[in-house]
């Protein structure tokens, strides 16, 4: 402290100073006596000395924001995110908890939350490449190429990259419920191991189906294949999951949508399971790994106090099976 002082004195360089200085872009007064530094607000307002660190922090953090919402095509995802009410606070955990994560992963998400993807729409109307009107996805032919389209609208995918993410992220779900039952050893079931369940698994107490259709009997039923049967014949119970992975904006929508479809199809269960529980869990999780306190609700009463490392599990597994979406983009950008 007495160095730094001298310093500061004889006009050097001086980590006092630069603290001082730093905490003043914080709009922040920052004076650093002995024993006890003061900070002042630009109100007058002291704040406490055992709470300056925290102060500091949180103005860095709001100076950061401002400068991200100041960003009309880059920042767009992540105002999004900020304002959106629904989403879990957990949303952004991987970025810290995912120690191995991979350089190329963190730097493919944050390219495509700052909507760097080159798309029609970025290269005409961002980085002004393109001289053309025409921003029809090169894919399908049909919707305006952009980062959203790609990711979660376009019909040219939908079966094929589209579908491999779906069960990518459903089927960590599926063997962690599979596991509770003791019909599958968990240790087999890493996530990223590309591993396709069987259709039916099944012992004295429990039916398990993936993607198995129900053809009905007594009730017209047009859909009639959900994702994920559970018939518990021990707790009498009957549980339906269903999974989707639509753009950020629409998992409410993609909810309720859930649940009017698969009306028929409850009650035809219904009756052919008198006297069982029937409940369906629509898991939602959008294309970049956010999801609601509903559904981490749903995933806790699914497999239990294993519910966090799960949805862990499936948020790697979104984001990877996304990146891979996002690079077929890319080479196809670069084959042209």
């Amino acid at each position: 402290r007495s160095f730094d002082e001298g310093a500061a004195q004889r006009g050097h360089h001086s980590v006092g100073k630069d603290a001082v200085d730093y905490a003043r872009e914080l709009n922040l007064e920052l004076m650093l006596s002995y024993p006890y530094p003061v900070c002042f607000t630009v109100e007058g307002e002291e704040i406490p000395n055992t709470k300056i660190s925290k102060a500091l922090k949180e103005a860095q953090v709001n100076m950061l924001r401002k400068e991200v919402e100041d960003q009309r095509w880059e920042g767009k995802l992540f105002v999004n995110r900020w304002k959106d009410d629904d989403l879990h606070k957990a949303c952004f955990n991987w970025m810290h908890e995912w120690k191995a994560a991979p350089t190329h992963t963190i730097v493919g998400i944050q390219e495509l939350y700052q909507q760097l993807l080159p798309t029609k729409l970025y290269l005409a109307k961002k980085v002004k490449t393109l001289n053309t009107s025409d921003y029809t996805c090169r894919m399908c032919g049909k919707e305006p190429e952009c980062v959203e389209h790609v990711l979660a609208g376009c019909g040219a995918i939908a079966q094929s990259k589209y579908m491999e993410r779906h069960n990518n992220v459903l089927r960590i779900l599926f063997f962690e419920i599979l596991a509770n039952y003791k019909l599958v050893p968990r240790e087999d079931y890493a996530w990223y191991k590309p591993v396709k369940p069987k259709p039916v698994y099944e012992d004295d107490q429990v039916r398990a189906l993936w993607d198995v259709p129900l053809f009905a009997e007594k009730t017209e039923v047009r859909a009639n294949r959900i994702d994920v049967q559970i018939i518990d014949k021990t707790e009498r119970k009957v549980i339906l999951i269903e999974m989707s992975c639509p753009w950020i904006n629409n998992r409410a929508r993609k909810t309720d949508e859930k649940t009017r479809k698969y009306g028929p199809l409850r009650l035809e269960l219904k009756k052919k399971y008198p006297g069982y529980k029937l409940t369906q869990h629509n898991i939602i999780m959008d294309v970049l790994g956010g999801y609601s306190e509903e559904v981490r609700k749903s995933v806790q009463s699914l497999v239990g106090e294993r519910s966090k490392l799960v949805l862990k599990k499936m948020q790697k597994a979104m984001l990877t099976s996304t990146l891979n979406i996002a690079r077929s983009m890319k080479i196809l950008d670069q084959g042209q």
